[in-house]
């Protein structure tokens, strides 16, 4: 979470949008303590596809993040349709790791995660995103999902690092995993 001693580090709180995409996730769930990416139809999510983010989890044999889907609200924040691309060519080598493991741990406890990350624009400022995801359990002959919730909250502020790839995601300034039922992973590593 935030530094709450430093007076410089604001203090985030979860949304109300953050904990209505719960909701939504919780819904689709039917009997399971993690549906399936068969059971999210985008006709049920209306309310929340304009910043949602979908992203294949990382397995043994594709150790990536993805993306297959961003939705339209998302884009516009962004300035650039990052579809088919892996999350991880937005961040800074040394935090790929701590990402997967972050990825990993959500899918093999399972469990959510709810995030605020700083995103440097290619536009030359930054704003925090706030990030809610929650796992899609793999069918048969598919992958596990990440179903996300992105959305801008705060000021803009000033970029600080390179966006060679029209975007940079900096490591989370604040965030929790999110207990569905299994618990919440032993993991120290920072999400981002």
């Amino acid at each position: 979470m935030a530094d709450s001693g430093n007076p410089y580090t604001p203090s985030f709180v979860r949304s109300s949008e953050s904990q209505e995409f719960e909701a939504f996730w919780r819904s689709i769930r039917g009997g399971a303590l993690v549906p399936s990416r068969a059971d999210f139809h985008p006709s049920k999510a209306r309310r929340f596809l304009r910043d949602l983010v979908l992203m294949e989890a990382p397995s043994a044999v594709s150790p990536t993040l993805r993306i297959r889907l961003t939705g339209q609200r998302f884009d516009e924040t962004i300035g650039v349709d990052i579809s088919g691309r892996d999350h991880l060519d937005f961040m800074p080598q040394e935090f790929h790791a701590g990402v997967l493991a972050t990825a990993r741990a959500m899918i093999s406890r399972p469990c959510g995660l709810w995030q605020i990350t700083p995103a440097h624009l290619v536009r030359g400022y930054a704003l925090n995103l706030e990030i809610t995801a929650f796992p899609l359990a793999a069918g048969e002959q598919d992958r596990a999902f990440l179903i996300t919730h992105v959305r801008p909250i705060g000021d803009v502020m000033s970029a600080t690092l390179p966006t060679q790839n029209g975007l940079s995601l900096d490591t989370a300034v604040a965030y929790q995993f999110l207990d569905i039922g299994a618990g919440h992973p032993a993991l120290t590593a920072r999400a981002a």
